[in-house]
């Protein structure tokens, strides 16, 4: 029983890292950027939901196309070769997947 308890532990822990991550970690007020930030994502994806949740938390200003309900977002995606969501623009700058430390250092390069 102990075990099983320990496991369930250990998933929900695995499941919610970045949240875990986000109180321990909170991220940095970034809301003096004035860059250009544009997220490639999807309603379904999860990882697009966490880069849509640090950019809100950081008081980022974004703007977000979704690549299944515009021609247009999804035309440029490709043309970013994008192959999965998310895909995040910072100041032209290509960031493909969610990577919460890189999206916070691209940001924080340019102010």
């Amino acid at each position: 029983m102990k075990m099983f308890i320990v496991l369930v532990l250990l998933f929900t822990a695995v499941q919610f890292r970045d949240d875990i991550s986000n109180l321990l970690n909170p991220p940095p007020d970034l809301s003096s950027f004035r860059g250009e930030v544009v997220l490639y994502s999807t309603t379904w994806c999860g990882y697009c939901k966490k880069a849509r949740s640090l950019l809100q938390n950081s008081g980022v200003s974004f703007i977000e196309k979704d690549i299944e309900k515009s021609d247009s977002a999804a035309a440029e995606f490709q043309q970013l070769g994008g192959r999965g969501v998310p895909l995040v623009t910072i100041n032209g700058a290509v960031l493909k997947g969610y990577d919460r430390s890189r999206i916070l250092d691209l940001i924080t390069a340019e102010l």
